[in-house]
Order: structure tokens, then sequence, then C-alpha cells
């Protein structure tokens, strides 16, 4: 009895503050979401990263040579993880992404 009271009461607070954040069933009110008034430019100020979205200027697969992971789950990856590691920060200059295409990968020791 008790439960079904609180979600009575949860409900109804949460259907009548809506209207104060925008729409029913948004959560960021309008003025807070993380666009510029342009509408395309994103600001992750609000997401604690402040300034634009960090590009890549380079991609490392690690699949490809010289890294060669197998990403077949019986094959150790570990080495060919941590050299595609070394590589991306190597020039802390560049962004470098490492990708890790969906695979099983076998990792037997710390990365």
């Amino acid at each position: 009895m008790k439960k079904n009271l609180f979600y009575s009461i949860l409900f109804i607070a949460v259907f009548f503050t809506a209207p104060l954040y925008g729409q029913i069933g948004t959560i960021i009110p309008d003025n807070r979401l993380p666009y510029e008034s342009d509408g395309v430019t994103l600001s992750w100020t609000l997401a604690g990263y402040d300034g634009e979205i960090p590009y890549a200027e380079e991609t490392i697969d690690v699949t490809q040579p010289p890294y060669n992971a197998a990403g077949d789950g019986v094959t150790d990856d570990t080495d060919a993880i941590r050299n595609a590691i070394a590589a991306a920060t190597a020039n802390p200059d560049i962004l470098i992404e490492i990708l890790f295409p969906p695979v099983t990968y076998l990792i037997e020791a710390m990365v």
C-alpha cells in the first residue's frame, strides 16, 4: 500500500513539474541543451569538457599491420594492443584514436 502511494505521488510530481522543464519527457531543459545557438556546434562545457569535441587526426586499427591483433578469442592480442597504445601516445601533439573492431580479443596480461 505504501509502495503504491509512493509511486502515485512520484508520478503526480513528475507529471506536474515536467512543463517547467520543457515538454513532458524532456530531462534537460531547452536552455541547457548541449548545442550553441546555431544548432550545429556542440559545446561540451556542460559535460565537464571545456571546448569543442576533439577529433582524432589519425586512426590506428589494432587488427591491421603492424599491430595485427587476431581478434579470434584464442590468440593472445596483448602485445598488439600494447603496441597500438604506445604508438598512439608516442607524440602528444597529435590526437590518435585506436579502433577496436567488434571482435573478441584475448588479453592475458595487463595492458
